[in-house]
């Protein structure tokens, strides 16, 4: 999770792949990983907009998660938060076949 504020850090990382369900991809993948890799979750945070560096104003970050299969990558996961005033004011998720969006009302 991207910790800074700064709008031009974008933050990049891989995934463990035992978040993902068990298949018999997996146990391949287990078997030759010292020689290839060709399964992977890519993670990629980015602060969208920051309206006050020092906390008080309106922060959307986002964050997005890839997955690849040999040649193939395609988008698995893709997330945004809104905070304003350091309250959690709404969050997204958008998934291959739906999305999610809850609101805060205090």
């Amino acid at each position: 999770m991207l910790l800074s504020t700064d709008k031009s850090t974008t933050l990049k990382d891989y995934l463990p792949l035992t978040i993902l369900q068990k298949s018999p991809i997996q146990w391949l993948q287990d078997s030759i990983a010292p020689f290839y890799i060709f399964r992977q979750l890519q993670f990629e945070g980015t602060m969208l907009a920051n309206t006050d560096p020092l906390g008080g104003g309106k922060i959307i970050y986002s964050s997005i998660i890839t997955r690849k299969l040999g040649l193939k990558t395609t988008k698995h996961l893709e997330t945004s938060i809104q905070i304003e005033k350091g309250k959690i004011q709404s969050f997204k998720i958008h998934l291959p076949n739906k999305t999610i969006e809850a609101k805060c009302h205090y």
